[in-house]
């Protein structure tokens, strides 16, 4: 049975609103997506979509929408021309169709033949570029997390409501079929009273290294790609993938990998905001530029059960002594049974861990059934799988773990009032912009 606890105090957090201003719960947010499009595309017409960040997720995204056979890429933005270029040719070759190239983002969403906009750039862009696409009419599909801080995160909800966008939150685990399944098994009741969910990431990565100071490639557009950051000068080690473990741009594997993984407990058990957030951790093994830690547990006290997030970024030893065999993954712990979750499949246990009373293997491409789904709720104008109305909470909930990571000490976040019981911590949920790249108002 799922955890309900009587309305307290103490559950005050995990009862309270979406953290939308002036919205009474994430539902209402939902709803609001039933708002008639300045664009929609029928049912019976292929999705024409621009892809805004190309060299890794982008091009990948990019690749499952033409797989749908429902949708057409119609333009790409990068600010490296060689990885435009590039990637370019790879979706190119995939949907049989040429693409027009674009070096700023605002190039695409002027555009009135496109439906839709996939945003895959470093964390620090996805506020600004989301918010600016559903001020110019088009629904997202956003990578994962929503944003780079937890007012980001709020922020584009607000969005999305006042537009009346959809927005696709790219945590596509929500449309894997294995996954769906063990969650129709968690809120059967089948584990009893769950008292205890643990999340995990053993990823076993090498070291990135030192790179000193250099000019930046002539390819790159370094200070576009800067953007809302601060102007600081070009390392090797600063854009391209590792850009996810430097504060400025990144959110460390938290937001990487936790955000997978929490969102499972927050979307099976209907969680909500936690009522208190502790974090510990540091960079203990990996000696290079990385800023965000290589070590990490993250602890997430709700009413009635706690929520575990850990980060082994150096090991690849296997978590649950063997009941999930993959390096990330999360683990429901009832009074009656456990059941281990990853992307092969799940397994339910009895609560001794001695018997397997269930076990289910993945069984569909869930990045697909996620790119099917974006396209659904465009054209119906529903709320998706992984609305932004419930995605941004995940994205921000996974973020609070960061944050009382680098307050040094257990934080609370009202999500009426959007800040920290103790102020001083507030300016952890935001960021200073670069006067070139606020965040765009409405």
């Amino acid at each position: 049975m799922l955890n309900r606890a009587p309305f307290s105090r103490r559950g005050f957090f995990r009862e309270a609103a979406a953290g939308v201003a002036g919205l009474a719960a994430s539902d209402a947010l939902a709803r609001q997506s039933d708002a008639p499009p300045r664009r929609a595309a029928a049912a019976n017409e292929r999705l024409r979509l621009g892809v805004i960040g190309l060299r890794t997720q982008g091009t990948i995204v990019a690749k499952a929408f033409i797989k749908t056979g429902r949708a057409d890429i119609g333009a790409v933005c990068d600010v490296d021309q060689k990885v435009l270029d590039a990637q370019a040719a790879q979706i190119e070759s995939a949907q049989g169709k040429q693409v027009e190239k674009h070096n700023d983002f605002r190039r695409v969403l002027d555009r009135s033949d496109l439906d839709a906009v996939v945003i895959a750039t470093p964390d620090h862009w996805h506020a600004i570029i989301a918010i600016a696409a559903c001020q110019a009419g088009k629904d997202v599909y956003l990578e994962k997390p929503c944003a780079h801080n937890v007012a980001e995160c709020r922020r584009i909800a607000q969005a999305a409501q006042t537009h009346g966008r959809i927005i696709q939150h790219g945590t596509m685990q929500r449309s894997g079929a294995h996954f769906q399944e063990a969650r129709e098994y968690i809120r059967a009741g089948r584990l009893g009273k769950i008292v205890l969910v643990r999340c995990y990431s053993i990823l076993g990565r090498a070291p990135i290294g030192h790179k000193p100071v250099a000019p930046a490639p002539p390819h790159l557009d370094y200070d576009f790609w800067l953007g809302p950051a601060p102007a600081k000068p070009y390392t090797e080690k600063r854009c391209h993938y590792n850009w996810r473990f430097m504060w400025d741009y990144g959110t460390g594997d938290m937001g990487n990998w936790g955000v997978h993984w929490l969102d499972m407990p927050l979307w099976m058990l209907d969680l909500g905001w936690p009522i208190a957030v502790s974090c510990s951790g540091g960079k203990y093994v990996h000696d290079d530029d990385k800023e965000t830690p290589d070590t990490q547990t993250a602890l997430y006290e709700y009413s009635n059960l706690t929520v575990l997030w850990e980060l082994r970024m150096w090991s690849r030893f296997p978590n649950d002594g063997g009941i999930s065999d993959s390096g990330t993954g999360v683990t429901f712990y009832g009074d009656e049974q456990v059941l281990a979750l990853n992307r092969a499949g799940w397994k339910a246990l009895q609560k001794d861990e001695s018997d397997v009373l269930v076990q289910r293997h993945a069984r569909n491409d869930s990045l697909l059934a996620h790119a099917n789904d974006f396209i659904e709720s465009v054209q119906s104008r529903k709320a998706p799988v992984a609305d932004i109305a419930s995605g941004h909470i995940s994205a921000a909930v996974s973020l609070l773990g960061n944050v009382a990571l680098l307050a040094g000490e257990t934080i609370r976040y009202n999500p009426q009032t959007h800040q920290l019981d103790k102020p001083a911590h507030n300016h952890f949920l935001t960021r200073t912009y670069r006067e070139k790249w606020t965040l765009p108002k409405g």
